[in-house]
């Protein structure tokens, strides 16, 4: 079994970032048009890109530095960018510790999935393999604005975060190109233009997880 070039893995990363930005771009467009409901589908979409670019690059320095991985190994980490669950547990597992506990359960619940699908979708209720014929028709309806606000906002907080680190440090990522999408005037104009913030992320949850843990012993 043939593996993939060292090089497409290092375009593969920066291609999924710039593309990361591209939807956090839309997301607030629609936000700022009252299309709410898409805004956050999309603002979604532009979190689990984000974590296959951070997990691309991961892997791309990895097997640059230490050696390619085994091809069946390697196969098994491309599936796993195809799947939806795993891309949003990766765009919180590094740091999860400074997240909401009710956002990580959402995640983990797959209800942000179902949450995401149906800002799209009109349907029915479903439990596993079964539809709830007694329950209610669900609508995009049901997402709101603050919905999508702390959605885009999460996004935000994030790319803030990796501009800081950028500017501290003189590099965020092992990957030069996706420095130079950060650097970008355009990249930088857009994340200071959202001036939500969110509680999803934040120091006072990994305080509240010691404290609880110190509390606990």
């Amino acid at each position: 079994m043939g593996q993939v070039r060292l090089s497409k893995l290092r375009r593969f990363a920066t291609l999924a970032f710039q593309n990361s930005i591209r939807l956090h771009s839309d997301s607030i467009l629609l936000f700022n048009e009252r299309r709410h409901q898409t805004a956050f589908y999309i603002s979604v979409i532009a979190m689990e890109e984000m974590a296959k670019a951070k997990e691309l690059e991961h892997f791309w320095f990895h097997s640059w530095g230490d050696g390619r991985a085994d091809p069946d190994f390697e196969q098994k980490f491309l599936l796993r960018l195809f799947d939806h669950k795993a891309k949003q547990k990766a765009f919180a597992v590094r740091e999860m510790l400074e997240y909401s506990p009710k956002f990580l359960k959402l995640i983990d619940s797959k209800q942000l999935d179902n949450k995401k699908l149906r800002a799209l979708y009109v349907g029915l209720e479903r439990n596993k393999d079964k539809v709830r014929i007694d329950g209610k028709v669900l609508t995009p309806g049901m997402i709101k604005k603050g919905d999508a606000k702390r959605q885009i906002s999460l996004i935000n907080s994030e790319l803030k975060e990796f501009i800081r680190l950028m500017d501290a440090q003189g590099g965020c990522f092992d990957i030069e190109e996706m420095d130079s999408i950060l650097n970008n005037p355009v990249t930088r104009d857009l994340v200071s233009s959202w001036k939500s913030r969110t509680g999803l992320k934040s120091r006072k949850w990994w305080r509240t997880y010691w404290r609880k843990e110190l509390n606990s012993r």
